[in-house]
């Protein structure tokens, strides 16, 4: 508090708050990066995978999904829903959104197309296993089907 010419002048309470403001915008810049960091291995891991169709590597994309994902679905049965819905034809994957949540596990949405030009929305549901990301659930929505 200052005295000046018979006025008071309060200059604690503004600092106060101002130093309460550059804290809260500190915490919040802090925990934006933290999840940006801890997603950015979700869409590569995504990446990885649609890459690896994208290549006709259908080996490898089976090899990039999780244990359960494995478990679930055999090589036979993956290779057939390849074949079934062409996606050895990718031609190119765009990602619009991706979050990680604690426990390891990720969310991936965005769009692939095929090379005949259809354009499907897909999720796609990561798990990390060994220190990799990996495909553990997708979905395509075959409803939303543009050429």
């Amino acid at each position: 508090m200052v005295k000046y010419s018979g006025f008071i002048l309060f200059i604690s309470p503004m600092k106060k708050v101002g130093k309460i403001l550059g804290i809260v915008v500190l915490v919040l810049a802090s925990l934006f990066g933290f999840v940006f960091w801890a997603s950015r291995g979700v869409s590569a891991g995504a990446d990885t995978f649609f890459k690896a169709l994208e290549t006709g590597n259908i080996d490898a994309a089976y090899a990039l999904t999780s244990s359960g994902f494995q478990e679930a679905t055999t090589r036979e049965q993956w290779n057939e829903f390849v074949r079934i819905y062409d996606l050895n034809t990718i031609t190119f994957h765009t990602w619009t959104s991706w979050s990680a949540q604690l426990g390891g596990k990720g969310t991936v949405e965005g769009t692939i197309t095929r090379q005949d030009q259809t354009v499907w929305d897909t999720e796609v549901k990561l798990k990390k296993e060994d220190g990799a990301w990996k495909v553990d659930y997708f979905h395509i929505d075959l409803r939303k089907t543009t050429m």
